[in-house]
């Protein structure tokens, strides 16, 4: 029969199974004077008084305390009331009157044990304690905040959360799909969906994503991210508020500063992003191999022989010299180095690429010129690349190898003479782009909006805009 009372045993720290809850609070759990922390010892069970009717031993405990303070029992409650009860403890919704007639005809003897158990085996009991374990973690379907924007697939976590109720999932395993269910159980789609848990609070959009990546006021709406993971994790899963000792050592429970900062280090590299997932294990195992050798192959990593067998590259040797005549129009440009601004990048010959210095602050113009290979050209590329000297292999000089892109414009003149003429650009198209950012906003002449590209950073990206034909 399932139970609707979870009992944490707080003296097991990595009951979880995740390393980190031990390493991170090991000075927590050697106190032998917090009464919370101390492990739990059976009790002797009382002996029952003869007006204890009942058989549950959790009753004897109850009926010894009253004895001794002296109080008297309630009246025993009628079908009705227990009929209330019930219905609304495990579904949270009333009882049909048929319910009621059902149970008198049955008999209270007979018919509770299978009342019970109906109510226990409906999805309507998943219903209802998955939205108390969400009240918990205080989890929502918008981001909160000043702009609260609507979270579109938060909704597969909240029927994870039925759904193992339902079941009659382990605690352990429960807790463990939840803080690194995508770490300890890779193959199982269910446990990359429980790992919601870590991103079902409310999230600073504004802070998170509208402030220059590497920027002190970043780190620290980085910091009160984590600060929220770190709160509902410990507060969930063992009942403690660690996140007091953000600013000094805790003063209550033996927690200290080094403590929490120990966490934050573990949840450094938690981020929120929206993931693919399928609830059918192989094609979750088949999509993830797939995932896997995208990344090793846009990273040159994975050799190509490796992926095509013969009938493939066959095909795909076929489709590309088909489609060389398209291929050879792109042309790659080589920089006059004019430009002041330009001077200080350095030109590396064996991809025709510029390669700037990290710029004094998180702002700058990067401009350079150069001659166009064709009389009228119909399009222009640009390509991003990484580069061993970048952070995380770049693109950019952000931390994460992320940048922020706001405006790209190209000015022609016919000699050095003329003035300088905006070329105008449109049908902008790439091969990704960051959640609120678009490669179209870089045409948008508004400088608040930016193309960015994380969290696929380390690799190549491009973009390309056609040119209005009336500018040739």
């Amino acid at each position: 029969m399932k139970t609707c009372i979870l009992i944490l045993n707080r003296s097991k720290l990595w009951f979880a199974g995740s390393a980190f809850l031990a390493i991170a609070l090991c000075k927590i759990s050697a106190s032998e004077t917090l009464w919370s922390l101390k492990p739990l010892v059976r009790p002797a069970v009382p002996q029952t008084s003869i007006t204890n009717e009942s058989n549950n031993p959790v009753d004897w405990f109850i009926d010894d305390m009253r004895v001794r303070q002296g109080l008297k029992a309630s009246p025993r409650a009628s079908h009705r009331q227990l009929l209330r009860r019930v219905f609304n403890d495990v579904w949270g919704l009333p009882p049909l009157y048929e319910d009621l007639e059902w149970l008198n005809e049955t008999g209270m003897e007979k018919g509770w044990a299978q009342l019970v158990d109906r109510l226990l085996g409906s999805p309507h009991y998943g219903e209802r304690w998955a939205r108390h374990w969400m009240d918990v973690i205080h989890f929502a379907e918008t981001h909160g905040h000043d702009e609260d924007a609507p979270r579109e697939h938060a909704w597969p976590y909240r029927d994870y959360l039925i759904q193992s109720f339902n079941n009659d999932k382990p605690y352990a395993q429960f807790a463990q799909e939840q803080i690194a269910g995508d770490a300890m159980h890779p193959g199982n789609a269910e446990s990359l969906i429980g790992t919601g848990f870590l991103a079902a609070g409310p999230w600073d959009e504004s802070s998170q994503m509208g402030i220059q990546d590497g920027t002190l006021d970043k780190k620290v709406a980085q910091y009160l991210d984590r600060d929220d993971m770190i709160t509902t994790t410990m507060s969930t899963f063992l009942g403690l508020t660690v996140h007091c000792a953000r600013c000094h050592d805790h003063k209550f429970d033996p927690i200290s500063i080094e403590d929490y900062y120990s966490l934050q280090a573990v949840f450094a590299g938690v981020d929120r992003n929206n993931r693919p997932f399928d609830r059918d294990n192989d094609i979750h195992q088949k999509r993830q191999t797939l995932l896997s050798q995208k990344t090793d192959l846009l990273a040159d990593r994975y050799p190509e022989s490796e992926l095509l067998n013969e009938h493939a590259k066959t095909r795909v040797d076929r489709w590309v010299e088909s489609r060389q005549s398209v291929l050879d129009r792109w042309t790659f440009s080589v920089p006059d180095f004019a430009e002041e601004s330009a001077s200080k990048a350095s030109f590396q010959p064996k991809d025709h690429s510029l390669f700037f210095p990290k710029p004094a602050n998180d702002q700058g113009l990067l401009a350079w010129t150069f001659t166009s290979p064709y009389t009228k050209p119909t399009a222009i590329q640009l390509e991003v690349l990484p580069d061993d000297r970048l952070p995380n292999q770049g693109p950019g000089w952000a931390s994460n190898g992320n940048f922020r892109l706001s405006e790209f414009k190209v000015f022609t003149r016919p000699d050095t003479t003329a003035p300088w003429v905006q070329v105008q650009l449109q049908q902008p198209q790439n091969d990704f782009s960051e959640d609120t950012t678009s490669v179209r906003y870089l045409i948008d002449n508004d400088n608040e909006t930016t193309w960015g590209i994380l969290p696929q950073t380390g690799t190549a990206h491009r973009c390309f805009f056609e040119i209005r034909p009336d500018q040739n």
